[in-house]
């Protein structure tokens, strides 16, 4: 087994720091468990059961959090703990002395001489969290008063109190059943209590400290339908299990034996028992699930991220690939398939889109053809590639082609240009027309130049020699004009774009594409220059910077409202995903000697030491572009866990030391 993360009593009742680290429970179904170290919700994502109720993903708090406190000889001493305006209460924080992610959430109490242990973990497959207390010692008789705190709200919203809420109880032994709202689940509340208290009451004025700055607010009533008195006299462990099925027939030994067996079959699966490499192990089975629709699907983050497909392909080599799960990427792929068939490749709003989110979305489909290829290429399942994948690829290619009118469309040159919608000319006389600008971004034409190559390469496989031959024509016409028209040779590095106006001369980490996937673009005498200048501009100890500090709209944090963090994602900030391209382009450039490796895992000491801070056990979706580097966005993300497992991949074979120089090689 992988050592469990710990944390002793000085950083338990240290409440800021405390409140900083996030636990993470999910359930397979895109449901999930999560609060901070102090069991203090910060974010109105926290919840001790969040449902996926909607397809595909969209998360539910039903329960919220507890409020629970042990009674000794007449005293009333809190566990839990909640931010209300101007102050904490209660503050069971200062009796928490220990947490242990072994491998569930728990949490060691002190109060005089009664040592208590709280565990939560979720049900996989299963919208149920089961609380679990045992009593370790005392010298007293010990009781426990257990009062649910409930939402039931969308988790990007926040909920005021209600008084339609249906407040009604369905009671029988060892049961309550509680549904506010005709339109969401039922919760069914298991317990061995002694007695139940069916008072119920309005929580008011909850505050989410994460989030003072949010345009939507922070503040929110939450409802508690009863109470629960436990008695420690006859037994040392009880129970609270919510979930959205009645458990009441339900052996939790069985069930807590089932969820450790499982969780134990997936660490035994991890090559090695090395930290932190255990924990991102463990943590990419989170990120597959299935959805309510039934199909497999590759969850992008937890507690706030969009699901978009893009992510979906660019997660499943480090998710399903380097895990040995090759029939995991193919039922994702499949499904992704049948998207594009129903859909389209590029389903668009009918708003006109513009910039990042039009590129990514034009850029999603190529990315679909690396994925084919990785597939293809760790499985060797060439029946299957030629089935479900193969006709799919030459419609993709056949549409890049011939373009889209007022989306994209490729010149003589091959290369694919983006058409950006704009304003209307105005005034007397002006045509009533859009205006158009026009862009050939590096990193779709380094895809483009991909796809064509591995299409080049599966329709030999599959007995269309001709068909390669002129596919093999245009990825040459594409790869000549792609080093002419994007490489400065002054700077020596790509541009980021080149427009109707000349090139846009940023250096950005996606330029990094052209060297890493599977048929590079960029000339090979270009590689240092390029891997040396990303190096020198971009690289953090996080990850790459989406920009240069000090380029024109640098934004050195993602702080602020909404607004500013969405430009600061790609204006500044260091995403850690892009690690996985980078040290590809490094191996390619440097070779794989065991010097390179060594300085690669020096390189990434921070982000690793990271995966004991925030979202623990997993990586944060961003962080600040200048020191001290804050974590930023949702605390566990699947593309930074995937893209760090593909790290692994390279490194993997050699025992990695810390006594070479600390200089980076490339410097």
């Amino acid at each position: 087994m992988i050592e469990p993360i710990t944390f002793p009593k000085d950083i338990c009742q240290d409440l800021a720091l405390a409140c900083r680290k996030e636990w993470i429970e999910t359930n397979g179904l895109g449901g999930y468990a999560a609060s901070t170290l102090a069991l203090a919700n910060t974010s109105r994502h926290h919840g001790l059961l969040v449902s996926a109720v909607e397809p595909p993903f969209k998360p539910y708090v039903l329960l919220s959090s507890l409020e629970d406190a042990l009674e000794i000889e007449g005293h009333k001493f809190y566990l839990s703990n909640h931010f209300y305006p101007g102050s904490v209460f209660p503050k069971g924080y200062e009796n928490l002395i220990e947490f242990r992610q072994d491998p569930f959430p728990t949490f060691v109490y002190e109060i005089g001489d009664a040592w208590l242990e709280k565990t939560v973990f979720l049900v996989h497959g299963e919208d149920t969290v089961v609380i679990l207390y045992r009593l370790l010692s005392s010298d007293v008789p010990v009781k426990l008063i257990v009062r649910p705190l409930t939402a039931f709200r969308a988790a990007d919203t926040l909920t005021g109190e209600n008084p339609k809420l249906n407040a009604s109880l369905r009671t029988s032994k060892g049961e309550v059943v509680f549904q506010p709202y005709q339109s969401l689940p039922a919760l069914f509340f298991n317990h061995n209590a002694v007695i139940l208290d069916k008072e119920s009451y309005w929580y008011k004025n909850f505050e989410y400290a994460a989030e003072e700055i949010e345009e939507k607010g922070f503040r929110e009533d939450l409802f508690s339908p009863f109470s629960l008195l436990y008695s420690f006299s006859s037994t040392n462990e009880v129970f609270l299990v919510a979930s959205t099925h009645s458990k009441q027939e339900a052996s939790l030994d069985e069930i807590f034996q089932r969820e450790m067996e499982r969780r134990e079959k997936i660490d035994a699966s991890f090559p090695t028992k090395d930290q932190p490499w255990g924990f991102l192990w463990q943590t990419a089975e989170s990120f597959l699930v299935n959805d309510r629709l039934g199909k497999r699907a590759l969850k992008a983050g937890y507690l706030s991220s969009r699901e978009n497909p893009r992510n979906t392909l660019l997660s499943l080599h480090g998710i399903s690939l380097v895990r040995g799960r090759p029939e995991e990427a193919r039922d994702i792929l499949i499904a992704r398939s049948r998207e594009f068939e129903e859909a389209g490749f590029i389903p668009l709003k009918n708003e006109p889109e513009e910039g990042v989110s039009r590129i990514r979305k034009i850029e999603t489909p190529l990315w679909y053809a690396e994925a084919v290829e990785d597939y293809f290429r760790c499985s060797d399942a060439a029946e299957t590639v030629e089935k479900e994948f193969y006709p799919l690829l030459k419609k993709i290619i056949q549409t890049y082609r011939r373009g889209i009118p007022g989306l994209f469309g490729t010149g003589q040159d091959g290369l694919l240009e983006i058409l950006n919608p704009g304003r209307r000319e105005s005034g007397p006389g002006a045509p009533d027309r859009p205006l158009q600008s026009r862009i050939k971004p590096v990193a779709l034409n380094a895809l483009w130049y991909n796809a064509l190559s591995i299409l080049r390469e599966l329709t030999v496989r599959f007995g269309e020699p001709q068909m390669g031959m002129e596919y093999a024509a245009l990825a040459k016409t594409v790869r000549e004009s792609f080093n002419r028209d994007f490489w400065l040779e002054g700077k020596g590095h790509l541009c980021h774009g080149v427009t109707e106006q000349g090139k846009d001369e940023t250096l950005r980490p996606c330029s990094i594409f052209a060297m890493s996937l599977s048929f590079p673009v960029l000339d090979e005498s270009r590689w240092k220059s390029q891997i040396v200048a990303v190096e020198k501009e971009l690289l953090t100890p996080f990850g790459l910077r989406t920009l240069p500090p000090g380029a024109p709209g640098y934004v050195p944090s993602c702080e602020g409202n909404e607004g500013r963090r969405a430009c600061a994602c790609g204006q500044g900030a260091v995403h850690p995903w892009l690690l996985g391209a980078f040290f590809t382009g490094v191996i390619r450039t440097f070779g794989d000697s065991r010097e390179v490796r060594i300085k690669m895992r020096e390189a990434i000491d921070p982000l690793l030491e990271h995966v004991y801070d925030a979202g623990l056990g997993s990586l944060s979706e961003m962080f600040d572009g200048n020191p001290p580097h804050i974590s930023r966005g949702c605390a566990s993300y699947a593309l930074n866990v995937a893209e760090l497992l593909r790290v692994y991949e390279l490194l993997k074979g050699l025992r990695i030391s810390a006594t070479s120089p600390k200089e980076f090689i490339l410097r």
